[in-house]
């Protein structure tokens, strides 16, 4: 399932919706790279800090079962969705997305196992919210 391209297939989580992970994840659309790119985050998060930041990005929305092998393009994202569970500000943080982050994390691993990517890559995530979420994580 790697690709048949021999580019590294990538995958990487959005991280803490609040956080610099969508910052990150956004200004990495922003080069040309020679890897295959696929992040596991909000589509809607994603759009709504791209426009904060007053940067261009287009989304291109996959499904686990479908995953197209694909070098990435300057300012496009392949996404793998997973919904916030509440609407996020930056800066604001909010125990109602802890979930998310834990569901996006398990996502990405359980791809990673069935061995559809090279490697896994994590933004920042920020743990004493998802304590505070009643999610034990350390």
């Amino acid at each position: 399932m790697i690709s048949k391209k021999n580019n590294p297939r990538i995958l990487i989580t959005s991280g803490e919706p609040a956080g610099i992970g969508p910052d990150l994840v956004i200004k990495l659309s922003q080069i040309n790279h020679q890897y295959d790119l696929t992040v596991v985050g909000d589509p809607d998060l994603l759009k709504e800090r791209a426009k904060l930041l007053s940067i261009p990005l287009k989304i291109i929305t996959v499904s686990e079962g479908d995953i197209p092998e694909t070098v990435s393009n300057k300012n496009y994202l392949k996404i793998l969705p997973v919904k916030l569970k509440a609407k996020c500000m930056p800066g604001c943080l909010d125990a109602k997305n802890a979930s998310y982050v834990i569901d996006s994390l398990s996502i990405a691993t359980e791809a990673c196992l069935k061995k559809k990517f090279n490697a896994l890559v994590t933004t920042p995530i920020q743990k004493s919210i998802i304590n505070d979420a009643g999610i034990k994580f350390s």
